[in-house]
């Protein structure tokens, strides 16, 4: 009689640890697959980083063409050099040599 009351606490031990196994491995599948486990966090935050990259390059143009603007309203050089670059336009006694660039002729 001992050795069946014995035998069912272990079995009913061996089975509780196998429930909770079973439940962690469940919880644990949940967390890292889930729509919003931890796979998905960590491509969010990728593309976060990624965003913020692009953000940070998209305000160092708008300060460069910040300064630009406020060059074209006040500084003439700057003016006529802009000029002569866009119209292909030089100085009395220069050479213009145009390079076509690549891919356009």
């Amino acid at each position: 009689m001992r050795n069946t009351a014995t035998g069912r606490r272990r079995a009913s031990r061996r089975f509780t640890l196998l429930l909770c196994l079973c439940a962690v491995a469940i919880l644990a599948f949940a967390l890292v697959f889930n729509r919003h486990g931890l796979l998905s966090i960590a491509g969010l935050e990728r593309e976060l980083e990624s965003t913020e990259d692009s953000v940070d390059s998209l305000r160092a143009d708008v300060d460069s063409l910040r300064l630009q603007t406020v060059r074209l309203q006040a500084d003439s050089a700057f003016i006529e050099k802009a000029v002569r670059e866009i119209l292909g336009w030089g100085r009395p006694g220069e050479f213009i040599i145009r390079i076509p660039r690549e891919g356009t002729r």
